[in-house]
């Protein structure tokens, strides 16, 4: 049973995306599983309505953790295997006030009274990454291994500069652009986000966009 929470998605607020991620789950999958969802009275309409119960309160925000934890029930409930896709989890290193919900995501695959759930971390921030799990006051230490991935290289470039040219039908310079990411240190999630600010903004020029968006590096 799998889930994809993007922590981008709700930069304030980690409980909502993991909820609402769970919920498109469910709702995704309602109809091949529907059998077993309903034999473990496991529902998108119940989890939905108790999401909407508390905003209609006004009590979603003093009660976040108690929101995540019917999510973690309703995952609970499902006797099967769950796999969680958590990416951009470097998120839940930005602020103190999300570690409550870190430790209790931790506990929940950690500890889940059926045990075979698994969990994949992806980030474009290998800092953010690396405080989650690489020291022994981090959130999930000991409980990960890290795989290597290849560095990204002209062909991540080349695909995203065309990306940015199907959305605003502008072209940028290939080579300048990855003159730019490597001076990024080869981070995706920066690179990505220079060009989205520069398609806001209207910027199609490479250099222009690094001296307004990304001003920890010089381009010539």
């Amino acid at each position: 049973f799998p889930v994809y929470v993007d922590f981008w998605a709700n930069t304030r607020s980690p409980v909502r995306v993991f909820c609402d991620s769970v919920l498109a789950a469910i709702e995704r999958y309602e109809g091949p599983l529907k059998s077993l969802l309903k034999s473990k009275n496991m529902s998108s309409v119940k989890l939905a309505n108790a999401i909407e119960l508390k905003r209609s309160e006004g009590r979603l925000e003093g009660n976040e953790l108690s929101l995540a934890n019917l999510a973690f029930d309703q995952l609970n409930r499902l006797d099967a295997p769950v796999l969680l896709l958590l990416d951009e989890v470097q998120q839940l290193t930005t602020n103190a006030n999300f570690s409550d919900f870190t430790a209790d995501l931790r506990s929940f695959m950690v500890n889940r009274p059926v045990k075979n759930v698994k969990g994949i971390f992806t980030g474009s921030s290998r800092d953010g990454l690396i405080k989650l799990v690489n020291n022994t006051k981090a959130p999930c230490y000991s409980s990960s291994s890290e795989i290597k991935f290849p560095r990204l290289d002209q062909r991540f470039v080349d695909h995203e500069l065309a990306v940015f040219r199907d959305v605003c039908g502008k072209s940028l310079n290939a080579s300048k652009a990855y003159a730019v990411f490597e001076t990024q240190f080869y981070e995706p999630g920066r690179f990505i986000e220079l060009l989205k600010k520069m398609i806001l903004e209207k910027v199609y020029d490479i250099h222009e966009g690094v001296e307004r968006f990304d001003k920890s590096i010089t381009t010539e």
